[in-house]
This record gives structure tokens, C-alpha cells and sequence, in this order.
């Protein structure tokens, strides 16, 4: 309980752990949190600029960015 207790007053420590559950809960929920398939490709949105009709914009094959980095 003693390495518990000094764990839980780290706040560096705490921050990380948040950081590691959230990481680990995108991964298992990527299909669900992931609005758009990360490997389809559309030649109309090509280069799309962010904050248009994508979160992160699209790269010049026409996919979507924050799909793949979701489920990376």
C-alpha cells in the first residue's frame, strides 16, 4: 500500500498513468471513435485543408489523417 500511496501523491506520475489509460482506451475503441475508414481513399478531397470537412484535413491520396492516427 506504502508504493501505492506515494504513486497517488505524484501528480507527474497520476498524469501519466491518464495519459496511458486514454492511449490504450482510443486503441480498443478505434472503430467506434474513428469517423472514417483509415485506409479509404477519395481523389474529390485530395489535400483537403483542415477544419473543412475533415477534423486534421486529408493527405494527397485523398485520406483522411485522424482516421489512421486513431488506430495507430
Amino acid at each position: 500500500m506504502n508504493a501505492w500511496m506515494r504513486f497517488c501523491r505524484s501528480r507527474l506520475a497520476l498524469v501519466g498513468l491518464v495519459l496511458v489509460v486514454v492511449l490504450a482506451l482510443s486503441g480498443a475503441l478505434a472503430p467506434w471513435l474513428a469517423a472514417y475508414d483509415p485506409s479509404l481513399e477519395s481523389m474529390i478531397d485530395k489535400r483537403s485543408k483542415p477544419i473543412g470537412k475533415y477534423l486534421i484535413g486529408a493527405v494527397e491520396f485523398g485520406r483522411v489523417i485522424i482516421s489512421p492516427v486513431i488506430y495507430g
